[in-house]
């Protein structure tokens, strides 16, 4: 109780004693960063030709982040790769 944070904004604060990772995940992970990163990773993908992942796929992709064990960057390697392979 004594490093419970008394004030709590909408802003996540980077600088609180405990921070949570998922409200800085889903401020920080929009579904148009999800497509950009998606999009860096399709072209430096040389050796596979990798397809970049749309805007519904990335919203659904960032509620599979809120509620799951792995971080973003492997979701979005996984959903690449299905969307390559299927």
């Amino acid at each position: 109780m004594r490093i419970q944070n008394e004030i709590v904004g909408e802003r996540f604060n980077r600088f609180s004693d405990m921070v949570d990772l998922d409200r800085l995940a889903a401020q920080e992970y929009t579904p148009e960063v999800i497509v950009a990163i998606s999009e860096s990773i399709a072209r430096h993908r040389q050796n596979t030709a990798m397809a970049p992942l749309d805007t519904e796929g990335a919203k659904e992709l960032a509620a599979q982040a809120r509620t799951g064990s792995y971080g973003i960057a492997q979701l979005i390697m996984d959903a690449m790769e299905v969307t390559q392979n299927g």
